[in-house]
This record gives structure tokens, sequence and C-alpha cells, in this order.
């Protein structure tokens, strides 16, 4: 177990960004090396975040393979590509290795800092979105936060690849589920892969066993849930919901290149 001695301290970036990557995915292996257009979906997804950062905001890219990091490098050497363990269960896994690397080598202080968590396969996520989402954060005084949107008309309830989620009457997550829930339409939130934590806390989550839920749903955030952490979503109607379609599938690949044609 990792011990932080204050003297030790230095001031800490208010915000660390981290990009979770895995190289052998399960449903599209490689994925992230695949070209949309004349860029891999890892430079994009890059380049996309990196390019809204300020001076109180540090990016690290976690991988698991040396083919993931000297790809990094060869087109933003100036990113710090942290090696992660390939068996790491869950992209939130992941981000806490890369998170607790960071902390433990530059011996910083992780009480005040927040660790955002961008997922690695959404290449058009724009800097305006995540800006947008670091801005709500700072008048948040939540240990978890998540994005979602409205519901879009032109999506199926019944597609499980968009995660539907639920809230209370104070903006905290209820439920997220890939079946159509709620009945109504109107109360559906369309969830997207945007999460921020304090360092404390993602500390607590990836200690906890993956829970029944989550392993049913494929949602690790209901890991959070079935122990009963409270997770604060920020709706934003504003956003445009494509930007942040993953890309899971050869179906998926070949929508990103045939948006980048047109």
């Amino acid at each position: 177990m990792s011990h932080f001695h204050s003297s030790s301290f230095k001031k800490a970036p208010e915000i660390l960004i981290v990009l979770p990557f895995r190289l052998n995915s399960e449903r599209l292996p490689r994925k992230i090396l695949e070209n949309i257009g004349d860029k891999s979906l890892m430079q994009r997804s890059i380049e996309s975040v990196r390019s809204s950062l300020g001076p109180e905001h540090h990016l690290i890219a976690a991988v698991d393979d040396i083919k993931s990091m000297e790809h990094i490098q060869s087109f933003a050497p100036d990113v710090e590509v942290i090696m992660t363990p390939p068996e790491c269960p869950s992209g939130t896994d992941r981000v806490f290795e890369a998170a607790k690397h960071y902390v433990e080598r530059n011996k910083i202080d992780p009480k005040n800092l927040r660790v955002v968590n961008v997922q690695g396969d959404m290449p058009f996520v724009t800097s305006e979105t995540i800006n947008s989402f670091l801005n709500k954060l700072s008048s948040l005084n939540e240990e978890y936060v998540t994005l979602a949107a409205p519901w879009p008309e032109s999506y199926s309830a019944d597609d499980a690849s968009k995660v539907k989620c639920v809230v209370d009457l104070h903006c905290h997550a209820l439920y997220f589920s890939r079946s159509p829930i709620p009945y109504d339409s109107q109360k559906r939130l369309l969830h997207l892969g945007v999460y921020a934590y304090s360092f404390g806390f993602l500390k607590i989550f990836c200690e906890l066993q993956p829970s029944f839920l989550e392993k049913a749903e494929r949602l690790e955030q209901l890991r959070a849930l079935e122990n009963s952490k409270k997770l604060y979503v920020v709706v934003d109607p504003n956003l445009c919901v494509d930007d942040f379609h993953g890309i899971d599938t050869p179906a998926d690949l070949q929508w990103a290149r045939n948006r980048i044609k047109h």
C-alpha cells in the first residue's frame, strides 16, 4: 500500500485528465491503432482533448503495451504516457493506476486532485465539450461526477450500445442500463463516457470488487451505486451526442470513417 507524506507534497494541478487505452479490446481488438481518415483513433482522441487544456490541467495517456506508447510518442512526444498492467479489469482501474503512478512519482498531494476519465475510443469529443464539463466541475462539491444528455428522439431505446440513465431530484444517478429505462422517454437520459472523481473516491472505487449489477449490465459505474456511493450526473442539453459515439465494432469504425468523409 502506498503511503503519502505531507512534508514531501508538491502542489497538485487542479485537474488530471487521463485517457485509458487498451490495445486488445474484447469487441474490436487493436481498434485504437485503426485509422479514421489520416489519423488513428488514438491520435484523434488525444488531440481533441489536449486542445482544451489550461495551465491547471495535466494530460496522461494510460496504455497497456509498448506499441501504443510508441505510437503516441510519434505524434505527441510531449504527452505523458504511463504504462499500466494489461490485466486491469476496467478503464476506471487503468485510470487509477495512471493517477497513482503520477501522484507517487511527482510527490503530489492527492487530496485536492480531481481525476477526469475521458474514454479513449471517442475520437470526436470536442475541446469545447471537455472545457464545459471541466468548468462545471469547479462549482460542484461532488466526489464522483459523470455526463449525460437528454435522450435523443432519433435513438432507439432498444439499442443496447446506448446506455440509459435515470436520476433522482438532486441529479444523483438512480440506475444505468442497456435496457430501455424508464418507460417514459422524457425522463430517460443518454449516458456519455466522461467521468470525474476525487483521487480518494477513485482509490475506494477500485478497491471494491466488481458487483453483480456491474457484471450483468457490463457498466462499471454500477459498482458505485451497488455499494451505496453517490454519482452526480451533469445533464447538458446542448451537446452533440454523436460526438460521444464510441468505436466498439467494425460498424462503428465504418461510421467514423464515413463521418470524416462528410
